[in-house]
C-alpha cells in the first residue's frame, strides 16, 4: 500500500483546492486507476493578504520581438485566455479592410447562420468525443452558457453577418468558446483542468463539427485569428524582458512574494499543519509519496530537512522557489551550501519553462539527492504555474512514482 498526499501552493483556498484536488486524483486515476489523493490543506492557518484584483501594467515601451516559432501558441493563448473574443474581432476586422473578399475571405459569403445552427445544436448535444472532454473537466454544464454568450456577442455577431471564409470562422469560434471556459476557471481562481493537448483535442472536435477541418493543422489554430503583432507581441516583448531579469522580478512584482515571506516569519503553523496530515496518512496508508506545489514545495522541503517524519519515502515538487532561497540564503532550515541531511527523502522538482515562479533545484545539489524533471506545457505564464495538475506528464510520473512503493 502506497498513499499520496497533496500539499497546496499560495493563495489557495478551500473551494479551490477541493477542485485542484479533484483534478489530480482524475489525472492520476486515468494512469493508476483507483489511485486516492489525501488531502493536506494548510489554507485555514496561513491566510494570506487578498490579491491584487488587476495584474500590474507597465507603461514602459517594449520594443516588438521577433516570436520564436515554438513560443507563438503559448503567447497567442495568453492572448485568448484574457480576451476570448479575440478571435472573432480580428476576423471582423480583416473582413472590414477587405471587403472585396480578396485575401482568403469570400465576397457575399453568407454561410453564418448555419455556423450558429450547428454550434447552438453542438452545445445542446456534443458528441462523444467531445462530451468526454467535457464531463472530464467538468465543464459540459458550462458549455452551452459560453457557446451562447460568444455568438451574441458584438464580436460573434459580426463575424457571423460577415464575408468570412468557411474554412476560418470555425477555428476562430471554436478557439472562443474553448479561450472563454478556460480563460473563466483562471479567474475564478481554480486549476486549469485540461493539458494542452486536451485543449487543442477541444478546438479541433469543435471545429470539425462546425464545419471546418479537424485534422492535426487546428493545433496551430490557423491563426488569421492573431498575428504576431500588437498586443500578442508587445506582451510577449515583455514576457522576454522578465524572463531575463527573473529573480529581481520574483523579488519585487509577484503577487504570492507576500506569501512566501510570511511563510519566512511565520511559518510554524503551516508546517505543523503539513506535518498532521503526513503522520496521519502515514499511520494509515504509508508509505507516502508527497506532492507540493509553489509554496507548499517551500514548506514541505523546510519540514523535511527539520526532522525525519516516519512513512515519508519521496517528495515531489512543483513549480517550486525552495531552490531559490535555498540559493539565496533565504531557506530557514538549510543553509546556502549545506547538504541535504541523511534523512530527507528522494527528491523529484517538475519545473515548466515557461513558470516564471519555478526553478532549478538539481545543480544546488547532487543528481542523488534532487532531480529536475522539465515538463513544458505550452501554457504561457501565469497559466503555467497551474497547469501541472491537467499534465499528462505529472500524471504519469506521479503515477511511476506510486508503483515503485507498491
Amino acid at each position: 500500500m502506497v498513499a499520496l498526499v497533496f500539499v497546496h501552493g499560495t493563495g489557495v483556498r478551500r473551494s479551490s483546492y477541493d477542485k485542484t484536488l479533484e483534478v489530480l486524483e482524475k489525472g492520476i486515476g486515468r494512469e493508476l486507476p483507483g489511485t486516492r489523493v489525501h488531502p493536506c490543506y494548510w489554507g485555514h492557518v496561513h491566510e494570506s493578504e487578498a490579491e491584487a484584483e488587476a495584474e500590474a501594467r507597465t507603461e514602459t515601451e517594449v520594443p516588438d520581438l521577433p516570436l520564436p516559432e515554438h513560443d507563438e501558441e503559448a503567447v497567442k493563448w495568453g492572448v485568448f485566455y484574457e480576451d476570448p473574443l479575440a478571435p472573432l474581432r480580428q476576423l471582423g476586422d480583416a473582413t472590414a479592410v477587405d471587403p472585396e473578399g480578396f485575401g482568403g475571405f469570400v465576397l457575399g459569403d453568407r454561410s453564418g447562420p448555419e455556423f450558429e445552427r450547428r454550434a447552438r445544436a453542438l452545445a445542446a448535444a456534443p458528441p462523444e468525443e467531445l462530451a468526454r472532454l467535457l464531463d472530464w473537466a467538468d465543464l459540459r454544464g458550462r458549455f452551452p452558457l459560453v457557446v451562447g454568450d460568444v455568438l451574441a456577442s458584438s464580436e460573434g455577431r459580426s463575424a457571423l453577418t460577415g464575408s468570412v471564409s468557411d474554412g476560418e470562422l470555425p477555428v476562430a469560434l471554436a478557439v472562443a468558446f474553448v479561450a472563454r471556459m478556460l480563460g473563466d476557471v483562471q479567474r475564478a481562481g481554480l486549476p486549469l483542468v485540461w493539458s494542452t493537448e486536451e485543449r487543442d483535442e477541444a478546438v479541433a472536435l469543435i471545429s470539425g463539427e462546425l464545419g471546418g477541418e479537424s485534422g492535426g493543422e487546428q493545433r496551430g489554430v490557423g491563426l488569421v485569428a492573431l498575428g504576431v503583432h500588437g498586443w500578442a507581441a508587445h506582451r510577449f516583448g515583455v514576457m522576454r524582458a522578465v524572463e531575463k531579469r527573473r529573480d529581481k522580478w520574483l523579488e519585487a512584482s509577484a503577487p504570492q512574494t507576500g506569501d512566501i515571506l510570511r511563510y519566512l516569519v511565520r511559518g510554524e503553523g503551516m508546517r505543523g499543519a503539513i506535518l498532521h496530515d503526513l503522520e496521519r496518512v502515514a499511520r494509515t496508508a504509508g508509505p507516502v509519496v508527497v506532492v507540493a506545489h509553489s509554496l507548499g514545495g517551500i514548506a514541505s522541503v523546510d519540514l523535511l530537512v527539520r526532522e525525519a517524519v516516519p512513512g515519508v519515502c519521496h517528495l515531489v515538487t512543483m513549480g517550486s522557489q525552495a531552490g531559490y532561497l535555498y540559493r539565496n540564503g533565504a531557506l530557514p532550515s538549510l543553509e546556502t551550501g549545506k547538504p541535504l541531511p541523511d534523512h530527507f527523502p528522494r527528491w523529484t522538482n517538475v519545473v515548466d519553462p515557461r513558470d516564471l515562479l519555478a526553478f532549478d533545484t538539481e545543480p544546488l545539489f547532487t543528481a542523488d539527492r534532487v532531480t529536475d524533471v522539465p515538463v513544458a506545457s505550452g501554457e504561457p505564464f501565469p497559466a503555467s504555474h497551474s497547469a501541472y495538475f491537467a499534465s499528462r506528464a505529472v500524471h504519469k510520473l506521479l503515477a511511476n512514482a506510486l508503483r515503485e512503493y507498491m
